[in-house]
């Protein structure tokens, strides 16, 4: 859902956009347990890890995501469902591990070099503006 929502809300804050999936991932969870209960397919164990782990999880997520810059939020967002959607086609942890390894590897040295490439422009060009463009002269 979260997915949609980035390519639906490109201009949406990366706090409200999580704050919206909660939102809506609450119920539908509620639903789940509902259902899981009616039919008599729960597994106690696994139950309790998951709401154990999660209630941190997601708080710690949400005040992180409230402080951090939108820079660095979005590109996690996109690792971890990317992560998620690798797993649920059935990818094995080890494989996982390499291909996130090499994705966060190739969008650093990506972000390095449009990051490097923006300093020398500025420095070549001090009276560029951030588009590589001429600034207009000021009247006169």
């Amino acid at each position: 859902m979260i997915v949609l929502l980035l390519f639906l809300y490109p201009m949406i804050s990366a706090a409200r956009l999580v704050g919206t999936d909660l939102t809506q991932a609450v119920p539908l969870t509620l639903a789940a347990v509902a259902g899981a209960l009616v039919f008599g397919h729960v597994e106690f164990g696994v139950t309790i890890s998951l709401v154990l782990g999660s209630g941190p999880a997601v708080i710690i997520g949400s005040l992180l995501s409230a402080g951090a810059p939108e820079k660095f939020i979005r590109p996690v967002i996109t690792l971890v469902i990317s992560g998620s959607g690798l797993k649920y086609v059935g990818v094995g942890t080890t494989a996982l591990g390499w291909m996130l390894g090499i994705i966060l590897l190739a969008g650093s040295a990506g972000w390095l070099a449009v990051t490097a490439r923006r300093r020398r422009a500025a420095r070549a060009a001090p009276w560029a503006g951030r588009d590589g463009r001429a600034r207009p002269e000021p009247p006169g």
